[in-house]
Order: structure tokens, then sequence, then C-alpha cells
């Protein structure tokens, strides 16, 4: 092979590269990836204070405490749910707001599901379904991230 044969595979070999690369960008992939390194670059971001808040929670209908400051101890601390978790936001438990997470497996494609609700009491405010082999976690990460800033008492930085 002469030099020339071996310049041109190279720039076809370039070629496809960048057109993959192209693809990636624009594509689910892409936007996995642009939602991980969002993810990791907030997940420790305070998001109630220096101290953190500790919440009543139930995970697969076992009574825990969550002490959270960042998004990262939120995340470590419900890993372990198996089925479902309720995460009382307010003292008054059921009666105020809360967070319902419930895990699924579609047995069509084999993806595993989240959903998210919101609740003031019984009345659901809003609801998050995210395909986690899909969509990966960002998309349940920031909606969980936008109720704690709703929950936390006005005046108070939740974002530090």
């Amino acid at each position: 092979m002469n030099s020339g044969e071996i310049g041109f595979i190279l720039f076809i070999v370039l070629f496809i590269g960048f057109g993959k690369l192209k693809e990636i960008r624009s594509g689910e992939l892409g936007e996995f990836l642009s939602g991980l390194i969002w993810m990791v670059k907030t997940s420790q971001n305070d998001i109630f204070d220096e101290e953190g808040k500790s919440l009543r929670a139930q995970i697969d209908g076992k009574e825990v405490t969550l002490h959270i400051r960042t998004m990262m101890d939120f995340w470590k601390q419900t890993e372990s749910i198996r089925e479902s978790a309720k995460i009382y936001l307010e003292d008054t438990g059921k009666m105020g707001r809360n967070l319902d997470l419930t895990f699924t497996s579609s047995q069509d494609d084999e993806d595993d599901w989240l959903e998210i609700r919101y609740f003031d009491g019984e009345e659901i405010l809003r609801t998050e379904k995210t395909n986690l082999d899909k969509e990966g976690p960002f998309k349940a990460s920031s909606f969980v991230e936008e109720v704690f800033k709703e929950t936390t008492p006005e005046g108070e930085e939740w974002w530090n």
C-alpha cells in the first residue's frame, strides 16, 4: 500500500467517524450524555442548606428517615427502592406534600420505568414518567429537584 491509498482510507475513516459523532450528538445518546454531564455537575450542589434536611419516608413499606443535603444524597439513599417509596416533604405526612416513586419493568421491551407523582395531600400536583433505560435518570432528578425547590420556605436558598 502506498501513502496515497493509506491517506484515502484514513480520510474515509475520519469522514465516517465525524458522521457517527454528529449522529451521537443529535440523537438519544447525545441527550443521554448531556444529561449525564448536567447531573454530575449539579448532584453535589446543596439543595437545602449545609446541614441538610431530614425527611420521613416509606421505602417498600419500611419506615425510614432520609437525611438529604444534595441530590447525590437523595439518590444514594433511595437506590435500594425495589418497587415504591413515599417521601414526606412536610411534617404533616400523608396530608402534606409528598413524593411517590414507583419503579416498574416493561415486559414488552424490558425497559425500567420510574414514575414520580407529586402530591399535596391526596391531590396530584404533577407527575413525571421516565424510561430509565432510554432517557436515563436526568428528567427524574430534575423533577425531584424542582419539587424540593417548591417545598423550601420562601427566602431560603436551596441551591447554595
